[in-house]
């Protein structure tokens, strides 16, 4: 199986459906109520939906990758009035000190070479009272050159934290999961070997709806949960930071 194909780069809404779009839109609608007319940053904001739908809340919308086709996606297809979309380097962001008073960055760290680099450059252009809102898969056990072939390393709960409080004085973790019932978990839990994925689509999803769960294809922004409860079944870690 081709690893690249099996763990997409990067998310484009028109042609990414159901789990794969909710569980990174889910991010963002938990961010969105941190942004009332504030100046947000988006770092690696991919190809820009994710600004997109934080400038419906903020004052400005400021979304930043590395990727100049992303980019120039992004200008292409969410570029209004509130957001400017720039190429940039998320590890030497080329803003003045104090300038965000909010720095958004999901599934961002995990694909750095210097991911301490980065967070020092995010606490240097937020102001004294700023917030990061951060994500990054969870491991088990902190992970260097993970299976996931875009990715550098993979953080466990602690190794996490404690990256993040290396620059930020308050950090509040939080973890998102997908809801599903006790026996959808426990189907996931026992099948070690990922056998479910060789299953048609129409049969995964009679397995998933016979355990009162929808299936991933079907899944939408009230299929994932975001919680300081239960962290340790997260597939994702979030990070509330404060200066």
């Amino acid at each position: 199986m081709d690893n690249k194909n099996t763990y997409p780069e990067r998310i484009i809404p028109s042609e990414t459906f159901g789990g794969p779009l909710a569980v990174h839109m889910k991010r963002y609608e938990f961010a969105n109520k941190f942004c009332k007319d504030k100046i947000i940053l988006d770092a690696a904001c991919g190809v820009g939906y994710g600004s997109f739908y934080l400038s419906e809340t903020a004052k400005e919308v400021i979304g930043v990758d590395i990727s100049a086709e992303a980019i120039t996606y992004a200008k292409d297809h969410y570029q209004k009035e509130n957001t400017r979309f720039q190429v940039m380097d998320a590890g030497t962001l080329d803003f003045p000190e104090r300038y965000f008073d909010l720095a958004c960055s999901f599934e961002t760290l995990e694909h750095l070479d210097h991911p301490l680099n980065f967070l020092a450059e995010v606490k240097r252009v937020l102001k004294e009272d700023g917030i990061l809102i951060i994500s990054t898969p969870q491991a088990k056990r902190t992970v260097i050159k993970p299976e996931n072939p875009y990715h550098k390393v993979e953080f466990s709960k602690n190794d996490f934290n404690d990256a993040l409080g290396k620059y930020f004085t308050k950090v509040e973790i939080f973890g998102q999961r997908r809801r599903q019932s006790a026996a959808h978990h426990w189907i996931q839990k026992i099948d070690i070997f990922h056998l479910r994925g060789l299953l048609s689509d129409p049969l995964r999803r009679k397995i998933c709806h016979s355990v009162a769960t929808r299936s991933w294809d079907e899944a939408g922004l009230e299929d994932f949960i975001i919680s300081n409860e239960a962290v340790r079944r997260a597939t994702e870690l979030i990070g509330v930071c404060r200066k």
